[in-house]
């Protein structure tokens, strides 16, 4: 039931923690987060950041019940390439879902992957047409996982549908680099 969802709202102290915690990896343009202001940020080039093996990208998690869940995000910046922009849902840094979007230098894709002790599963990979602001979704009910993305947080295309077993622990927002841009 909606009782046992959680949905994780950010707020502007939250902003303000994100702001600091991701300041040695992105260069601040704007606020990070949509708080009525637009902007957004750009991921700084030189160290990798990406959710990948281990998760070493920035992230803003809160703590969750392990059970059913609904996050969803909306996403006002650009995506560059060599950038990365979405959710993560953790059990460990060895153990977690990734959905994002990144541009691969001819077209921005929906990306979503299982990371189950550092080995990574990839689940979608895809074309997308470009959408600013640009929704996710992951949701999860009992053991069974959908990640939708859209461009108006009303109208969802599914990206992936899967059973996978987790110990969910945080769940949050996700910002990285790879490769020798970004």
């Amino acid at each position: 039931g909606e009782d046992d969802r959680q949905l994780l709202r950010l707020d502007r102290q939250l902003a303000q923690q994100l702001r600091e915690a991701l300041e040695h990896a992105l260069e601040i343009e704007a606020p990070v987060l949509d708080v009525g202001d637009p902007g957004g940020a750009e991921v700084a080039a030189g160290a990798t950041h990406d959710p990948w093996v281990v998760n070493t990208a920035p992230r803003l998690l809160q703590p969750i019940v392990d059970g059913d869940l609904s996050l969803q995000a909306r996403f006002d910046s650009t995506v560059v390439v060599g950038q990365l922009m979405g959710l993560v849902v953790e059990e460990s840094p060895q153990r977690f879902l990734r959905f994002d979007t990144y541009h691969d230098g001819v077209t921005q894709r929906i990306f979503a992957a299982v990371v189950s002790d550092g080995v990574p599963g990839i689940l979608v990979n895809q074309p997308v047409a470009s959408a600013i602001p640009l929704h996710l979704r992951i949701e999860r009910v009992g053991n069974q996982w959908t990640l939708a993305y859209g461009s108006d947080g009303a109208s969802w295309t599914v990206g992936a549908d899967f059973p996978h077993v987790m110990n969910a622990a945080e769940a949050g927002i996700v910002a990285g680099n790879f490769g020798s841009s970004g």
